[in-house]
């Protein structure tokens, strides 16, 4: 009973501990307490058996749990910002308590001691994760960032001072042998979660910082294995768009915000949009469509609604790979409930689910694409000569970032595009799904 007292007292004040943020933590605490209590047991009322009159036993387990402790010592490691080794070291500490237990014949406590070691280390990090999420004070931090800035250091040493510990730390370096992208995982604990947030805004603030994604550890998705899926891509896109009025050649920059051209290519686009009766796809600004292409087969992609940043337009994203074009609504609906899209369509437009879905028209496009880079920052424009259905042709640019880095270049792509095509580009009074709804009348199974 005492030997499982002292573990749990050793819990609790580890479990303090961790929730700050601090080490050691949880087994720690537990392992060292209870090896205190058996060297205690096993010097007061191990040693009954002995009847020398020069001797005190009990003074041997004070000289072994002092003398052993720099054998635990040797465990201890510092990794980065992190301390491995203390589990250890108490396991090292503890384990001279059991043999002065089993010399001194107290085997009751040395039993009783051995299992409640054994459930702390086996059962209890699987306990943990749990403990993590109720209290909060677990969750996992990917930051995206250029190299050659020294941010990993500074954010660091900010969760330090915010009572944060950092676990493991895991770094993946792009190909760029210089400046390129650095992506780094780190398992923060602890920490007071409103000042971890003004930490992570600050952190985005910094210039050569790509993204933040902030979540807890642990969490897995469960899928059936057996249940084929589509190859689903998702993302975020950001881009520019233009009217030009011009049907020459297209004529693009060698070079643009810094970064240069360097390869270009044509392709011929045909896209089917598919919509509600009413257009609520087109009144939440999303759109859905199926795309055919030379030389690749048909996608299903979804645009979520817009948001403008600048003079970027930016929104979500995500396509998936099929075999044909659906030729019916049901058909649609059915490939969007087994990619999961159905969800996200009928939350943006929530009539969709009683109106269903047809085609309301075809948009072909001959286009060139042209790509830029500057190190790790990428992205394309893209000259479109469309041919709507009803109407004369028209002739658009678009320019999106191909790489999260590119998105701050956007603005001065901007600037020197309009310097670059002067009063022939001109802002889109609207997209191409309402210019196409508004050439066709709205019409449905428009081709």
């Amino acid at each position: 009973m005492r030997i499982t007292l002292a573990a749990v007292a050793g819990a609790v004040l580890g479990l303090e501990r961790e929730v700050r943020g601090h080490d050691p933590g949880i087994r720690t605490h537990s392992l060292v307490a209870m090896g205190a209590a058996l060297f205690t047991v096993s010097g007061a009322y191990g040693f009954s058996d002995v009847r020398l009159p020069s001797a005190d036993p009990a003074r041997l387990a004070a000289q072994v749990a002092a003398g052993v402790g720099f054998i635990g010592a040797g465990a201890v490691l510092r990794s980065g910002a992190s301390v491995k080794g203390l589990t250890t070291a108490a396991t090292l500490w503890l384990a001279p308590s059991l043999g002065v237990a089993a010399g001194a014949g107290a085997y009751g406590p040395l039993a009783a001691t051995t299992i409640t070691a054994l459930v702390i280390l086996v059962c209890l990090p699987r306990v943990k994760p749990r403990l993590a999420r109720l209290t909060g004070a677990s969750r996992k931090l990917h930051v995206e960032y250029q190299r050659g800035h020294g941010t990993l250091g500074p954010l660091v040493r900010d969760l330090r001072r915010l009572n944060c510990r950092v676990g493991e730390v895991e770094v993946e370096d792009d190909d760029e042998l210089t400046m390129g992208l650095r992506r780094v995982s780190l398992s923060v604990h602890g920490g007071d979660v409103r000042n971890i947030g003004d930490a992570i805004e600050a952190l985005r603030a910094r210039p050569e910082v790509v993204s933040v994604d902030v979540g807890a550890p642990g969490r897995r998705v469960r899928r059936d294995r057996h249940t084929s899926e589509p190859a689903m891509r998702s993302g975020t896109e950001v881009e520019l768009q233009y009217v030009i009025a011009s049907h020459d050649s297209a004529v693009v920059p060698i070079e643009l915000a810094g970064a240069s051209l360097y390869s270009s290519h044509g392709i011929d686009l045909t896209d089917s949009y598919f919509d509600s009766h009413s257009l609520a796809l087109r009144r939440g600004g999303c759109t859905l469509r199926v795309r055919s292409e030379t030389g690749r087969g048909a996608r299903l992609m979804w645009k979520g609604p817009a948001v403008r940043s600048g003079a970027a337009k930016r929104r979500e994203e995500r396509e998936v790979d099929v075999d044909q074009v659906p030729a019916t609504g049901e058909e649609l609906r059915a490939l969007l409930v087994r990619t999961g899209l159905w969800q996200v369509v009928t939350e943006t437009a929530p009539s969709v689910a009683h109106e269903g879905l047809e085609l309301i028209g075809r948009l072909h496009n001959q286009r060139s694409v042209h790509c830029y880079r500057n190190g790790v920052h990428r992205f394309e424009l893209a000259w479109d000569r469309m041919t709507y259905p009803v109407g004369p042709q028209e002739v658009r640019i678009e320019v999106e970032a191909t790489t999260p880095s590119a998105v701050h270049l956007l603005d001065q792509v901007d600037i020197e595009l309009h310097k670059h095509f002067g009063d022939t580009l001109q802002r889109p009074h609207r997209g191409k799904v309402k210019e196409l709804c508004a050439r066709v009348g709205a019409a449905p199974s428009a081709t």
